[in-house]
């Protein structure tokens, strides 16, 4: 939008793995497993001011259109051990009401490294850690959970297994939503299974 704002236009899928194989878990003791899916997020970020080192600038999320609208805190950056590595913290605490009259808690942490000396072999990489209301496959209240991944450049840069169960089942998460025009398609796709 100009320099001091920027919009993202995005869609997030999770899928579960098993711990030991690392294959895509499908099952859990009986019960389907499907992945956790955004079709669609679209979030603002501002600039902040940190007058003391205008460098390491806050950043104001807010959300745009998404399933979830969330208050967000700031993202705040660090020098992450090296002068080379910055590190944009996110806390985002979710506390909603479910239209089945469930309650949903969550506390998450999402860890950006950012290596600013742009390195190819050291692509920008996530940390999230997750408290709260487990998988629905999971029947107890609460847990952790914990992923880590780091940026592609293209589609073709995915491990060959993700990109074809992409291609099979989930071919929207191939782009980004073009435009709100789009975004706005999907939400009354959504909203007509409602």
């Amino acid at each position: 939008i100009n320099e001091d704002h920027v919009r993202i236009f995005s869609r997030k899928i999770f899928w579960f793995r098993d711990k030991r194989t690392n294959e895509i878990i499908t099952n859990y003791d009986g019960i389907p497993v499907k992945p956790i899916k955004y079709d669609f997020q679209v979030f603002d970020f501002k600039r902040g001011v940190n007058e003391k080192d205008p460098w390491l600038v806050p950043v104001l999320p807010s959300v745009v259109r998404s399933k979830r609208h969330i208050p967000c805190m700031p993202i705040t950056p660090r020098i992450a051990g090296s002068s080379e590595q910055i590190l944009f913290q996110f806390p985002l605490f979710i506390n909603l009401d479910l239209p089945d009259g469930r309650k949903y808690q969550a506390w998450e942490f999402y860890d950006y490294f950012v290596d600013t000396s742009f390195a190819e072999n050291r692509p920008p990489s996530l940390a999230w850690t997750r408290q709260g209301s487990n998988a629905p496959f999971v029947t107890d209240d609460c847990g952790v959970m914990h992923f880590h991944a780091h940026r592609v450049a293209t589609f073709e840069d995915l491990p060959e297994c993700l990109q074809s169960l992409v291609e099979k089942d989930y071919s929207l998460f191939r782009y980004p939503p073009l435009n709100m025009g789009e975004v706005d398609k999907l939400i009354a796709e959504e909203e007509k299974t409602l």
